[in-house]
């Protein structure tokens, strides 16, 4: 419990906060560790917020192009760690929209408020990103980044929430942010442990990669694509047997991928998973027993694990799925992110997620969940989840198309090597994050040591 003064609170009328989480003793501790510290304003040449309106830019996505940052792509501290859209140069220029390069840092606006740095030559941003453009030769973009990132950061990003609709900060919040400086041979030692990082990342993905285009050769699919005609035709019959009366889900596109499934010999994802519907209530939990709690944009990378940061039940509000280690799990919203992870978590506490979530355990004698993975991620899954949706105002597809869903045989023949693929994947992912952890808490106690023995952290403590 922290006690302050009335005076203190009022103080905090700039920031619009007033509840007791603002005052907790973590928060005072940063506060005024922080007090003589550079703010980041000092150092940027711009503070940018993303254009106001999503709606055209929603409606102009690109196969490729320029990248287009959304808050969910700032998470692991580089700005791709989920799928990332992409609007045309041309689409750029008419709109009048602003782009940015590698080294800029980019804050999530609203959510989950946290700070990545952009790894690509050039971006644009949505309506709920900011960018901060450092002048050349001041801080350090990958220290500052890792910074962010650490527990001084982080306290001072939830200290800055807005508390309205949705947690929000501002450019003029961002401006006040502070950071530490310390040596360029310090700040140079964290960019070469980001680099690292961001190069076995880097390795994760091209690993991945293979073993989608080990798949699709082994299906004789490389170059294959969907018919796309303008107009088509179903029988009444189909409608009623699918109970479904849309135009979309009698895509050509879908029947093509439904026709090219059936034509090899196989089974269900059913006949070899069955579907998990274990409920979790956050009030009837233990109020002491932290758990792990995933969103949908968790499984935007393929693995779901302990990187996950664990939080009391009282935090969570609604009911959740309950799921362990060696189950996949599949969204049924926004099939186009490809939310479908495999769950390596090894920790002994309680993992849940959405309940949006399809959560799916082996049988015996299923192929590797790894394999798995990999086909639901692979075009014709795709292509079938895609034309299956509703139209509802958040478009899903129902579990039974998921279950009904063949896997064909022939793949099994090649899942030795497409789960060595995966497994080399997900060994590069685990150094990679071991290296900007390592990297955090190089930060955390290069802050405490000089805290502790008096050293003026600007004059070159470390």
């Amino acid at each position: 419990m922290s006690v302050i003064k009335l005076s203190e609170v009022l103080k905090s009328e700039r920031t619009g906060r007033i509840d007791s989480s603002f005052f907790t003793k973590e928060q005072l501790i940063v506060r005024k560790l922080s007090v003589d510290w550079p703010k980041l304003g000092s150092y940027c040449k711009r503070i940018v917020c993303g254009p106001f309106g999503s709606n055209v830019l929603d409606t102009n996505y690109v196969d490729s192009g320029v990248p287009m940052l959304r808050p969910f792509n700032l998470r692991g501290l580089r700005s791709d760690a989920a799928e990332i859209v992409y609007l045309s140069p041309d689409f750029i220029a008419r709109q009048g929209l602003k782009t940015f390069k590698r080294g800029d840092l980019a804050f999530a606006r609203v959510g989950d408020v946290g700070c990545g740095v952009v790894i690509q030559a050039e971006v644009t941003i949505s309506p709920n990103v900011i960018i901060a453009s450092l002048k050349q030769g001041t801080i350090n973009p990958f220290f500052a980044t890792v910074f962010f990132n650490t527990r001084f950061g982080r306290l001072q990003l939830e200290g800055a929430i807005k508390a309205v609709a949705q947690p929000t900060i501002s450019t003029e919040i961002i401006k006040e942010l502070r950071l530490p400086v310390f040596s360029d041979a310090f700040q140079m030692a964290i960019q070469q442990s980001f680099i690292n990082s961001e190069q076995l990342q880097n390795e994760s993905k091209r690993l991945s990669t293979q073993a989608e285009q080990t798949l699709l050769r082994a299906l004789d699919l490389v170059g294959w694509q969907p018919p796309e005609p303008l107009t088509y035709q179903r029988k009444a019959s189909d409608a009623f047997a699918a109970e479904r009366f849309d135009a979309e889900y009698f895509h050509p596109s879908k029947q093509a991928a439904l026709n090219l499934l059936a034509s090899f010999p196989g089974i269900t994802v059913g006949e070899m998973f069955r579907p998990i519907r274990d409920l979790w209530q956050p009030d009837t939990a233990c109020a002491t027993q932290l758990v792990r709690n995933y969103d949908l944009t968790d499984a935007l990378s393929p693995f779901i694990d302990a990187t996950k940061h664990p939080i009391l039940p009282e935090e969570i509000s609604s009911t959740k799925k309950r799921f362990q280690k060696g189950d996949i799990i599949v969204s049924r919203l926004r099939s186009y992110l490809k939310e479908i992870a495999v769950v390596l978590d090894e920790s002994d506490l309680p993992m849940v997620g959405s309940t949006e979530f399809i959560v799916l355990r082996p049988k015996r004698q299923s192929i590797r969940i790894e394999v798995l993975l990999v086909y639901l991620r692979s075009m014709l899954p795709q292509l079938i989840f895609k034309w299956s949706q509703d139209g509802s105002n958040h478009p899903r597809f129902d579990e039974k198309e998921l279950l009904n869903l063949r896997v064909p045989d022939v793949i099994r023949s090649h899942e030795e090597e497409i789960f060595a693929m995966v497994h080399s994947a997900i060994g590069a992912r685990k150094q990679a994050h071991a290296l900007l952890e390592r990297a955090k808490q190089a930060v955390e106690v290069a802050i405490e040591e000089c805290e502790a023995a008096g050293l003026e952290i600007l004059n070159g403590g470390i």
